[in-house]
């Protein structure tokens, strides 16, 4: 416990010095992927997307979901930020039974806080650790969902032809702990106003690891508002799935504000 004092101190420490502010919105949308950067002092955004996603286990089980997941972000300095996710969701399944079962309700809550340990200059990387703790406030059908406190290291480096990448290593710490990652290729395309991606992500459970792959685009409308739109798959086990997914990303802040007290 004490331990865990000390870093969260650490933590908040490192939270406090300066970086610069960003003239564009940065998103984690579209993809799996988080950007080692954080909101910005004083700034709130907010990430919203609806995913629709099929699954089918051969004869077994097939099935598909509907959710909206909403991601609250506002920044205590240029580097400290504190977040919230909250996810609502509507799944159907059908077993080799012909038996429907169907659930919905809010699926996933989440707090945390993400630090800017170093920005990106010319091609150096930038560099960030994120904490997320899962709250147990959610439906009693996604009860088993609940997230345990996770640890995510976050890396971004410009590399060649233009490309960025983004790559992310968690561990969830609990009774069904868990590790993964996510490594994502983007760059701009037509213009500096669209952006296309490609990553791979994946998870070790059990001693089982599960990969699946996405991709999609991401239109920035001014340097406060992007729209996104992704699409993914993946086979793993004799289950197959597949998703798609739309979003919205919005920043705001008083600009001249933020600007004196850089």
């Amino acid at each position: 416990m004490k331990s865990l004092l000390v870093f969260f101190c650490s933590f908040l420490f490192l939270g406090c010095a300066q970086a610069q502010f960003q003239e564009m919105i940065s998103s984690s949308r579209p993809g799996q992927a988080f950007v080692p950067s954080t909101a910005g002092l004083k700034v709130f955004q907010l990430q919203s997307g609806i995913n629709y996603s099929e699954f089918s286990q051969g004869s077994l089980s097939d099935g598909h979901t509907w959710n909206q997941a909403n991601l609250a972000r506002f920044g205590i300095s240029e580097r400290f930020e504190l977040r919230t996710t909250i996810a609502w969701n509507r799944d159907e399944f059908t077993e080799s039974a012909n038996r429907t079962s169907t659930f919905a309700g809010i699926s996933q809550w989440t707090v945390g806080t993400r630090l800017n340990l170093l920005d990106s200059v010319n091609k150096q990387p930038s560099i960030g650790l994120q904490l997320d703790f899962g709250l147990d406030w959610v439906d009693p059908a996604y009860k088993e969902n609940v997230i345990n406190p996770t640890v995510t290291l976050l890396y971004a480096q410009p590399v060649f032809l233009g490309f960025l990448l983004t790559s992310n290593v968690w561990l969830s710490i609990g009774n069904d702990s868990a590790t993964g990652y996510v490594l994502n290729f983007s760059r701009s395309i037509f213009s500096e106003k669209w952006n296309a991606f490609i990553e791979s992500y994946g998870k070790l459970e059990d001693r089982t690891l599960e990969v699946r792959w996405d991709g999609g685009l991401a239109y920035l409308i001014n340097s406060d508002l992007q729209l996104d739109v992704s699409a993914g798959f993946g086979r793993n086990s004799g289950l197959s799935d597949w998703f798609v997914d739309t979003g919205v990303s919005i920043r705001l802040h008083d600009r001249n504000e933020v600007t004196l007290q850089k």
